[in-house]
C-alpha cells in the first residue's frame, strides 16, 4: 500500500508545549501507513530536539536571508514580513508538490499563518491547521478555515471558539499527548532538589508557566505570602521565562509582600521542568482565563505532585476536582489559600488523588491514542488516497 505523505510545518522559535506535541505525534504515527517530513523555515537550535525521530527534515532556507523582515533585521522595512511569508508560502507549496506531499499539517496556526494555508491550497494540497491558543485573536478566521481541510483543536474549549468564527468548520478535538513514560525516571524528591541546586531537606512550592500577566504567578506569590509563616521551611519557585516587564513586576510584588528572600525566579524556560515538579510539594497553575489545553497539571501528576489548576478552559473538561486533580477559581485568593493549606496538611489523602489522576491521564492522554485520533482525521480528508 502506498504511504500517505504528511509534511509538518514547524516555525516556532522555541521547543515548548506545541513542539513537544508535534514530536510525540511524529514519533507515534503508524509508519506502515504514513511517511512524515518536518518542514522548518530555516535552522534554529531547538530543532535538534527532533533529531531522534525517524522522519525527514526539510529547510525552506539555509539561514536568515535579507528578505526575512523582522527575523533578519531589528528595524525591518515595512511590508518585509509579508514578503517573508509570501516567499515561504510558495517555497512550502513547491516543496510539497515536488515531494508529492498529500497534506501539510501546520503545527501551530497563528494570525500570520494565512499564506501558509492559502498558497498550498491554491496548489491543490490538503492543509490541516492545529489550533492551540485560547486567544480569540489567534483563532483562525472564517476565510482561513474555509481554505483548510481540517482544524485540529487541543480541547473542546478551543473548538467552540473555532466554530464561533466559522460554524461549519471541519473542527475536531484531539487533546495534546503527555507521555507519562517519559516522566517515569524514579528520581526522588531529594535528588530532584539537589539537581536544582537546593539542599535535599529544602521544601518547595512552584508556579510553572510563561512570565505573562495572565499566568497567575502574582496570585501564587500573594497566596504564598499568606501561608509563609505557617510553612516557614518552604520557598516558592517561579519557573518560566518571558516578558522582562512581568519579571520586574513579580519581583516588586514579592518585595511588597515581604517574602523576596523566599521567592526564587528561574527567569527563563528550563529544560528540566520535570525536576521542578518532582522537587515540589505543590505546583500552582493559575492562568486567569484558563488554558487552551495546559500541560502543567498532567505533567505534574506524571511526576507524582499535586497541581492546582484553574476551573476554566480545558482543565474542567479533563480534571475532576478532588478525584483526579485539583481545581480552583484562579481569581479567588481566599479559596486558593484554603485549598493550598488542605493540600499541604493532608499528604496521604492528596497522594490518593494524584495516583488516581496518574492512572487516568496516562491512558486518556497517551501519545498513541492521540496519534491514532489524528490519523483518523488524515484518513477522513484523504479518502481517495487510501
Amino acid at each position: 500500500m502506498k504511504k500517505i505523505k504528511i509534511a509538518f510545518l514547524e516555525y516556532s522559535d522555541i521547543f515548548a508545549g506545541a513542539e513537544m506535541s508535534l514530536h510525540s505525534l511524529v514519533k507515534y504515527l503508524d509508519y506502515s501507513k504514513f511517511e512524515s517530513t518536518i518542514c522548518f523555515l530555516y535552522p534554529l537550535e531547538h530543532q535538534k530536539r527532533y533529531d531522534d525521530l525517524p522522519c525527514k527534515k526539510h529547510y525552506l532556507a539555509n539561514g536568515k536571508k535579507w528578505w526575512m523582515g523582522s527575523d533578519r533585521w531589528k528595524k525591518p522595512i515595512r511590508g518585509s514580513d509579508f514578503l517573508k511569508r509570501l516567499i515561504f508560502g510558495f517555497k512550502l507549496a513547491l516543496m510539497a508538490k515536488k515531494e508529492k506531499i498529500d497534506a501539510i499539517h501546520i503545527n501551530l496556526i497563528r494570525p500570520d499563518s494565512s499564506l501558509y494555508v492559502w498558497i498550498p491550497n491554491f496548489f491543490g494540497i490538503k492543509v490541516i491547521a492545529h489550533s492551540r491558543s485560547d486567544l480569540m485573536s489567534w483563532i483562525p478566521s472564517d476565510s482561513m478555515q474555509k481554505k483548510c481541510d481540517a482544524i485540529i483543536c487541543v480541547s473542546d474549549f478551543v473548538k467552540e471558539m473555532v466554530q464561533t468564527k466559522f460554524s461549519s468548520s471541519h473542527a475536531y478535538t484531539v487533546y495534546d499527548p503527555v507521555d507519562y513514560n517519559h516522566y517515569s525516571k524514579g528520581v526522588t524528591k531529594e535528588e530532584a532538589l539537589e539537581s536544582l541546586g537546593f539542599e535535599p531537606t529544602q521544601k518547595l512550592l512552584a508556579s510553572v508557566g510563561l512570565l505573562a500577566d495572565h499566568k497567575g504567578h502574582d496570585m501564587a506569590i500573594s497566596v504564598f505570602a499568606r501561608i509563609s509563616k505557617k510553612f516557614s521551611n518552604h520557598i516558592l519557585m517561579i519557573a518560566g521565562g518571558g516578558e522582562r516587564g512581568e519579571l520586574k513586576r513579580l519581583k516588586q510584588l514579592a518585595v511588597k509582600k515581604g517574602i523576596e528572600n523566599r521567592v526564587i525566579f528561574t527567569e527563563k524556560q528550563i529544560s528540566n521542568i520535570d525536576m521542578v515538579y518532582r522537587a515540589s510539594d505543590l505546583v500552582f497553575s493559575l492562568t486567569t482565563r484558563g488554558e487552551a489545553f495546559g500541560r502543567v497539571p498532567f505533567e505534574g501528576s506524571a511526576c507524582d505532585v499535586a497541581v492546582m489548576a484553574p476551573d476554566k478552559g480545558a482543565a474542567i473538561e479533563l480534571i475532576k476536582d478532588n478525584e483526579t486533580g485539583f481545581l480552583v477559581d484562579p481569581l479567588d485568593e481566599e479559596a486558593i489559600v484554603i485549598k493550598t493549606l488542605y493540600i499541604l496538611e493532608n499528604p496521604v489523602e492528596i497522594q490518593k488523588v494524584v495516583d488516581n489522576g496518574k492512572r487516568y491521564f496516562s491512558q486518556k492522554l497517551s501519545p498513541l491514542n492521540s496519534a491514532q485520533e489524528v490519523e483518523k482525521i488524515y484518513s477522513k480528508i484523504l479518502k481517495k488516497h487510501i
